[in-house]
């Protein structure tokens, strides 16, 4: 065979590059434009309508900013009305001393958790789908939408938002379980069930159905036939009894604020459950709340029903299925909390716009137990329903996000004008307490802390009734007490 030749590249050989995806592309780039439009909404709120003056129940911090008060055990562990909100407490004194003396990095810091939150979910739905559709537009709209403005505007609803953030962490965490990562699962979830009930009323409820699967997981697989190693097992037990011991001594010495009067029927906690549910698909807090509230049951019990289902019948899969079933079932411990401790206030009190940020994991929930475990045609009819609904709902949060922003700005403003004239102590105090805080004789007791640190153009006050400030500051007055 003369003249045939064999030549050998010595060139690499490298994979042909998988053809671009036109389609993929522009999904993604919707949704994730979809939640970048969201977050940078959540900044520009804050930046336009905040100042740098406490409102509220931020009033509570300002003898940490001025050095007035150390941070102590027992400041940290006590009540603020029924909450003990001692990791939302250290946040804020991180903020606010080590970070910025700004009333407003609290604000920001909420911001980022709403946006850290729904990234988290559509990187989850992503994994699970194996590609990101259209429909996971809906949950930055879910999750950042205008209807949160509460925690862009008051600092310490930090403690329900924290809540809700390690909700969406638990469900980022069980959600994509599996035998080689079921330790990391574990972990993720004994740290969370400790940190819980340091975060109040609303991260306390949420523990015992927690607890139930992490201990039960831990122990013996669920019956899913495996089960994770020993060390993340030593883990989840030690983390489990000291979730319980805190659950234990949040109670010892347990006051009930007498602001709270008791349920009077079982009309109203069933109304004010149901107020509070219908804000995760429908956040504008106005009257028309019982049709969401009832989609909002109905799609919570279908969700429910498909996960025991999948946990009766499909072994592997109980880990998870029970795992995203607990988170569902400790958003049901929280309205029930809510229903039988705020139905006594008002006939709306189920529908206070803080309340938001903790209905919006079960939206979220039932949106990926669908993309889960449901078929493909139930998932197109179930996205479809939520994004009409969460899409309806915008213009009405919109607006009472804005005007709640002009408000809190115009109150602040006056504060600011008064101080840049030198007007006297009793004129700003007169100006917060008809819109920061009603509270006069705390505010006198503050505004007399602020002056004395020169914080924020306090120091520029006349001083014609200063002697009145200081006979407050000698004889202390209460902190505030809204937070609910």
């Amino acid at each position: 065979m003369d003249g045939l030749r064999l030549e050998v590249s010595t060139r690499p050989i490298v994979a042909a590059a998988a053809p671009w995806n036109r389609g993929r592309t522009f999904r993604a780039a919707v949704v994730w434009g979809t939640w970048l439009l969201a977050s940078l909404s959540l900044a520009l709120f804050v930046w336009t309508y905040m100042r740098n003056m406490p409102y509220v129940d931020d009033w509570v911090m300002v003898p940490v900013v001025t050095g007035h008060q150390a941070v102590t055990p027992d400041w940290l562990w006590a009540q603020h009305n029924e909450h003990r909100i001692v990791l939302p407490k250290l946040i804020l004194v991180g903020l606010l001393r080590w970070i910025a003396a700004d009333f407003r990095a609290p604000l920001y810091f909420n911001a980022a958790l709403l946006s850290v939150a729904s990234a988290m979910m559509i990187g989850l739905a992503g994994r699970i789908r194996g590609r990101i559709s259209l429909a996971d537009a809906l949950l930055p709209l879910a999750i950042i939408n205008p209807g949160q403005g509460d925690v862009l505007v008051l600092g310490l609803t930090m403690a329900l938002l924290l809540s809700a953030f390690f909700s969406y962490v638990l469900i980022a965490a069980l959600g994509k379980i599996e035998g080689r990562n079921s330790g990391r699962a574990v972990v993720v979830t004994s740290v969370t069930v400790v940190l819980l009930p340091l975060c109040g009323g609303s991260g306390l409820a949420m523990v015992p159905p927690l607890l139930l699967w992490l201990v039960g997981y831990a122990l013996c697989g669920l019956g899913s036939g495996s089960r994770p190693g020993w060390p993340a097992r030593a883990f989840a037990i030690v983390c489990a009894s000291a979730s319980a011991m805190i659950a234990a001594l949040y109670l010892i010495g347990y006051v009930r604020p007498v602001v709270h009067p008791a349920p009077p029927s079982t009309i109203a906690i069933l109304r004010t459950a149901l107020q509070f549910l219908s804000l995760g698909l429908w956040p504008g807090g106005t009257r028309s709340w019982a049709a969401p509230g009832v989609i909002a049951v109905a799609l919570a019990s279908v969700a429910l029903a498909r996960l025991a289902h999948v946990a009766a019948t499909r072994p592997s899969e109980r880990p998870r299925a029970l795992g995203l079933a607990a988170i569902l079932l400790s958003t049901a411990c929280v309205t029930a909390t809510i229903g039988v401790s705020r139905s006594g206030l008002t006939p709306s009190s189920g529908l206070a716009g803080r309340y938001v940020c903790m209905a919006t994991p079960l939206v979220v929930l039932v949106y990926l137990t669908g993309l889960t475990y449901a078929p493909a045609n139930t998932q197109r009819r179930l996205s479809v329903c939520l994004m009409l609904i969460l899409a309806l709902a915008i213009p009405g949060s919109t607006a009472r996000a804005k005007a709640q922003g002009r408000d809190r700005y115009a109150c602040a403003m006056r504060v600011e004008r008064a101080l840049r004239a030198g007007q006297p102590e009793s004129r700003v105090i007169d100006l917060i307490a008809s819109g920061l805080w009603q509270d006069r004789g705390g505010v006198t007791h503050m505004v007399a802390m602020l002056r004395s640190a020169n914080f924020a153009g306090f120091g520029r006050m006349g001083t014609g009734d200063a002697a009145i400030a200081r006979t407050a500051v000698e004889s202390g007055a209460s902190g505030p007490t809204q937070l609910r």
